[in-house]
């Protein structure tokens, strides 16, 4: 039987009375236990919503974030089963954000008094409630305040919305049918973390996005009902536009770490889209790439994005010639903060999976993108000032004239907003190449001359102790090689990097004669800790010599070679280390051509070992199978035995379990009797014998005690009802008397007070008639002058509507006149009508009639010609008859007596019945028509 009809009015309305007297909590909870009845599943999603958006409002008001998530699921529970269900609970988490907005909009307009302390408050983790660190740096705050304890309002509600946001989230997520509202509600919690600056909040979001679309992945897998489909292209972009609004809202938070990660989800998604990202969208994801790498250090991948940031920006229509000159000057100086990166690098550079994401197939190169920074289409939009900073470092660099260039150039490149950011790179480029122009045109200098060509005004200013640091990371870069003289403050610049390495060689072998004249003082140690130092020397010595000896050849063939002897320290180190890559190049090529050998050989020896391996298995499983057959043999004997054994028990048992049965069930009646009580575990021993004398034993010594007590009971009553009446008679008489005295004292204070009310009504009353009497002429005259008045104006409207009346039943008389008349012409105009109609119908009887008549003779006439004809015929057939007896004609041929056969015309036998005066039917009056013709 299904559950009675919901009605939400209701349920609606028991909630507003509850609200009413101060009773929302009630009013929550009633909504709440009929949203999670039984009725409800049966329910519609008309019938329901109401009841949710009144449950929603009141625990919106009330902050109850528990009760509404567990509402929300029982409301999804119910209405997830079909398409119109899928939509309510859509509208529904629509509704629920949109009261949450609308609460935190009106707590936060009242808190505008306090921004500041609020904002003081904002990197508050609204999850973290009261921990060890907050806890420590409450102590030594003024405001003695701890997340968790002294929380403000709108705290609160910022805690409430952000935790109602998240169970919106999961309310809705991987569902196809609710998509658009996923969609629209992780945009709004985006804005509402940027809104209210919630860096760690939004962390959370971002990890739950990934986890929400993770699982979409694995239960689009497993299951087909209602689940998200990345394969299709519209699912796949509302989850790219998503990603797209992470990116720019961690960028705007400045959560650099979690843009990255934001960017590498984009980059995923736009991998695995079938649709061309647009432009727009392109252009912002390049621009907050660039932003990324800025923050993170990369200037090379920064100005690789701003390169593609720059090739999108100028197809668009609206930029402006301000904007052009804006972003093609930043992408000239991302481009100078490029560091010099001419050196080849050996190894595996962590770069190059960076690139996949600006959707490079190799690592840029600083010469690339200069040249890009250098073509028409940049270098025409860009500033004056910029492009001449850009030819003074780039195109025409010179240490002597730069400093000069640079001076008169700086005051106005610091005015530009753009210029900046990248002063620190920008310096470092330019004292890294004036160290490698002053290490190629000079072999020392003294370090207050090179700090007098390097220091330019700010914000390029330079100290001595940064000169010395900018040499030293030169040198470990290996741009230069130096030596510093701190007594003569003199940098000397090695032209040969074989020289600085033999001069490594020296002072490596100085330090370890030394180490060895200190340790031949020392005390030797055990035997065996003394082998064991001289196979460590031993195996260092090896490798030492073998790198040396690889170097020392290396050094004799690069020096063989003219412009390895011409070329400066910075261009000697690249030759060095082109040859060096090339000969690790070739010599992993040898390794990956023996790997391939002994991969092949591996591969051979693994195929005759599985050979051999299925010959061994195959014996073996032969072996198996009779030792099988052997224990299966033995098994079953054992088995036969013991299933002889089992039975023999079996049939032991079920005797047992019978007799115990039995006992138990003569126990249960003997215990429901109620004359002795035996307990069930006595049933396996007891007999049904013993049973009876017990009972009879139990039986007897029963009824011996009840006699016995039955007899003391007896008189014990009887004495005891004796003693209750003799004690109780004077109470009774005295209770008597006291009620009969109350009595008549209550009637007499009756009597008294209304008396008493009496008079004081009656004392009313006569002062009140004393008053009006006073005011009675004056009255009486007041009344009759106001009734001669209307009396007057009552004449004047009787008369009125006296007239009025006379005129409307004139009227009315017209009226009934002229619908009469007209109901009398209609009425005589029907009767003409109908006289005219009963005359057309007589005349129709009359014709009709006539030709009845006519047809009558007619018809009488034809009768009478056919009942002729047919004496005729009659006579004919009697005549032919007669001459066929009379004659018979000899046996002749068929051809000789063809002659005599009857003429044609002659009747067919049917026709030759007697002449009667019954009337032809209409078959035969046609063949009398059909003969009649033939003869004429």
């Amino acid at each position: 039987m299904a559950p009675p009809a919901l009605r939400p009015e209701n349920a609606i309305r028991r909630a507003d009375e509850l609200v009413s007297v101060g009773e929302p909590l009630a009013a929550l909870q009633s909504l709440f236990d009929l949203l999670s009845s039984r009725r409800s599943r049966f329910a519609d999603a008309a019938t329901l919503e109401p009841i949710i958006f009144k449950f929603l409002e009141l625990g919106v008001e009330l902050r109850k974030g528990k009760m509404i998530k567990e509402g929300l699921y029982q409301y999804k529970k119910h209405m997830q089963h079909t398409t119109e269900g899928l939509n309510s609970v859509g509208a529904v988490a629509r509704k629920f954000i949109n009261l949450i907005e609308v609460k935190m909009a009106n707590v936060q307009a009242q808190a505008d008094a306090e921004e500041e302390s609020s904002k003081g408050e904002a990197d508050d983790d609204l999850e973290g409630g009261v921990t060890p660190e907050n806890l420590l740096v409450s102590v030594f705050e003024q405001e003695q305040t701890v997340g968790g304890f002294n929380n403000d309002d709108t705290s609160a509600w910022l805690r409430f919305t952000w935790e109602s946001y998240r169970t919106t989230l999961d309310f809705l997520r991987n569902n196809s049918q609710l998509e658009i509202t996923y969609a629209g509600v992780v945009n709004r919690t985006m804005q509402f973390c940027y809104k209210y600056n919630r860096k760690n909040e939004f962390k959370r979001l971002a990890e739950m996005l990934r986890q929400h679309l993770d699982a979409a992945n694995y239960q689009h897998q497993r299951y087909n009902h209602h689940t998200v489909d990345l394969s299709d292209p519209d699912t796949l972009q509302r989850y790219s536009d998503q990603r797209f609004q992470q990116v720019n809202v961690s960028v705007k938070l400045e959560l650099w770490h979690e843009a990255f990660r934001s960017i590498e989800d984009v980059h995923h998604l736009m991998r695995l889209s079938k649709r061309a990202p647009k432009p727009s969208v392109l252009v912002n994801y390049y621009e907050n790439l660039a932003k990324i790498f800025f923050v993170s250090g990369n200037y090379l991948l920064h100005a690789a994005a701003w390169e593609k940031f720059y090739n999108l920006y100028l197809k668009n229509p609206n930029a402006t010639e301000e904007d052009f000159e804006f972003y093609s000057s930043q992408f000239i100086l991302s481009t100078l903060a490029i560091q010099l990166d001419d050196l080849p690098i050996a190894g595996f550079d962590p770069q190059i999976r960076l690139c996949d994401l600006l959707d490079l197939e190799s690592k840029p190169k600083r010469t690339d993108l200069v040249a890009a920074a250098s073509e028409a289409r940049v270098t025409e939009k860009a500033d004056a000032d910029i492009l001449k900073f850009f030819e003074i470092l780039e195109t025409d660099f010179n240490v002597q004239s730069a400093k000069a260039q640079l001076s008169e150039l700086l005051p106005k490149l610091v005015e530009k907003p753009y210029f900046a950011q990248y002063v620190t790179p920008l310096r470092n480029l330019f004292i890294r190449r004036s160290i490698i122009e002053v290490s190629k045109a000079q072999s020392s200098i003294h370090l207050v001359e090179l700090h007098e060509m390097l220091s330019l005004p700010a914000p390029f200013e330079l100290s001595v102790f940064e000169l010395e640091k900018y040499l030293i990371q030169a040198a470990m870069d290996d741009y230069v090689s130096i030596s510093i003289d701190h007594e003569t403050d003199s940098v000397f610049f090695a032209q040969d990097p074989f020289d600085a390495w033999q001069a490594s060689l020296v002072e490596a072998a100085e330090s370890s004669t030394s180490n060895e004249s200190k340790g031949s003082n020392i005390e030797e140690e055990t035997f065996e800790d003394n082998a064991a130092d001289d196979d460590q020397t031993e195996q260092v010595f090896t490798r030492n010599s073998e790198v040396r000896s690889k170097l020392t050849d290396l050094s004799k063939i690069l020096k063989a070679n003219e412009d390895y002897e011409n070329g400066s320290y910075y261009y000697r180190v690249k030759l060095v280390r082109e040859e060096l890559i090339r000969r690790k190049e070739e010599v992993i090529k040898l390794e990956k051509e023996a790997a391939e050998i002994r991969a092949k050989s591996n591969a051979e020896r693994k195929k005759r070992s599985e050979v051999e391996n299925k010959i061994a298995a195959k014996k073996a499983l032969e072996e198996r199978q009779r030792r099988m057959a052997e224990e299966k043999a033995a098994v079953e004997n054992s088995m036969e035995k013991e299933a002889e054994r089992r039975a023999e028990e079996k049939i032991e048992r079920e005797r047992q379990a019978i007799h115990e049965l039995e006992m138990k069930k003569l126990i249960e009646e003997t215990n429901a009797n109620g004359v002795i009580h035996i307990d069930l575990k006595e049933a396996k021993t007891i007999t049904s014998e013993k049973i009876n004398q017990m009972v009879i034993v139990q039986v007897a010594k029963n009824k011996k005690d009840l006699t016995e007590r039955m007899t003391v009971a007896f008189k014990r009553i009887d004495h005891l009802e004796r003693a209750y009446r003799q004690m109780e008679l004077p109470l009774l008489e005295k209770d008597a008397q006291l009620q009969k005295s109350k009595d008549l004292e209550n009637y007499e204070n009756f009597k008294r007070k209304l008396a008493e009310s009496s008079k004081a009504d009656f004392e009313k009353k006569k002062a009140l008639h004393e008053r009006l009497n006073k005011i009675y002429g004056s009255f009486s005259k007041y009344k009759e002058a106001i009734v001669t008045e209307k009396k007057e104006e009552l004449e004047k409207l009787r008369a009125l509507k006296k007239s009025q009346l006379e005129e409307a039943k004139q009227q009315r008389i017209e009226q009934v006149r002229k619908e009469r008349y007209d109901a009398r012409v209609a009425e005589i105009q029907a009767e003409i009508d109908a006289e005219q109609a009963e005359k057309e119908a007589l005349e129709r009887e009359e014709q009709q009639a006539k030709r009845h008549a006519e047809r009558e003779i007619a018809n009488r006439e034809r009768d009478e010609i056919a009942r002729k004809q047919r004496e005729i015929e009659e006579l004919l057939e009697k005549k032919n008859s007669n001459g066929r007896t009379a004659y018979t004609p000899p046996r002749s041929s068929p051809a000789q007596s063809a002659p005599a056969q009857p003429a044609p015309e002659q009747p067919a036998p049917e026709q030759s019945a007697p002449a009667s005066n019954k009337p032809m039917s209409m078959a035969e009056k046609l063949r009398l028509k059909r003969m009649n013709a033939g003869r004429g």
